[in-house]
């Protein structure tokens, strides 16, 4: 991808990469909302694993959503210095 932006002129790689940082972004909270969806519904119903010991089955869901709302803090780091960065050059 660095490689395709290096070829742009500096506005269009400003596009480009606002546009892959708020794509990421997207991706990132659809996994998350998907995620809290398949945790809730173990939660709500409490439900265990079939074999001994009976482990709730929700916290691997939590863990998804956690996961990908702290991963998609990063990009949203990046597109908020972005943004800094091309208001202030």
């Amino acid at each position: 991808m660095d490689l395709f932006l290096d070829t742009l002129p500096v506005r269009a790689r400003r596009r480009a990469t606002m546009g892959t940082l708020l794509t990421s972004i997207f991706i990132y909270a659809v996994l998350a909302w998907f995620g809290a969806k398949s945790a809730y519904q173990p939660w709500l119903f409490d439900d265990v694993t079939m074999s001994p010991p009976h482990l709730k089955t929700w916290p691997a869901g939590a863990a998804i959503t956690l996961g990908s709302s702290s991963s998609a803090s990063i990009p949203s780091c990046s597109a908020s210095s972005w943004c800094a960065w091309s208001r202030s050059g």
